[in-house]
């Protein structure tokens, strides 16, 4: 017995493929383009030149699970301009879509949360060049503390002298964190 596949994966996937744009990046621009009337607010704002694509896209990603009215009502809190008229920074507009839709969904917002939570650990891949990815999946303020002392213990031993980029001093230092110690 085989599973069966949608036919929006089999179309995100084609497009996908003939264009070398990601199958999930493409599925999120066939939400938006394909519900007209669901995503009326952010097609207006991104016709007016209000909103850019990428934020347009975090819109319908992150309202995928709310009901079209909701829908209209997150994408009308998260396009108010700051106080100044200007366009808020990206933090800002995350964390107001994030708000918005935890305001309208409570309840789907802790399932999800529990649903992710359920399915945190660590991941690792080797690549070709000897080099390999580790990733950790857990709550959010944990990787903002783990990240904070990273970047913290970073930054104090590049302006000790060491030649190391960021990057690569947080690398290393979670690497030899894990490794070496309990």
């Amino acid at each position: 017995m085989s599973a069966r596949v949608s036919p929006e994966r089999v179309v995100s996937e084609e497009i996908a493929l003939a264009t070398g744009v990601g199958a999930g990046e493409v599925a999120r621009r066939l939400a938006l383009a394909t519900a007209p009337r669901r995503h009326r607010v952010v097609l207006g704002a991104l016709r007016a030149g209000r909103l850019s694509l990428h934020r347009a896209l975090q819109v319908v990603s992150d309202t995928a699970q709310l009901p079209d009215a909701d829908v209209t009502s997150v994408a009308q809190a998260v396009l108010a301009p700051s106080r100044d008229g200007q366009p808020v920074p990206q933090r800002t507009f995350t964390a107001r879509l994030r708000r918005a839709v935890a305001s309208v969904d409570a309840r789907g917002a802790q399932e999800r949360h529990a649903h992710a939570r359920a399915r945190r650990g660590v991941f690792g891949r080797l690549t070709d060049d000897g080099m390999g990815w580790l990733t950790v999946t857990t709550d959010a303020a944990s990787v903002a503390a783990v990240m904070d002392r990273l970047d913290t213990t970073a930054r104090g031993l590049r302006g000790a002298g060491d030649a190391r980029s960021l990057d690569q001093l947080r690398a290393d230092l979670a690497t030899d964190a894990l490794l070496h110690r309990p």
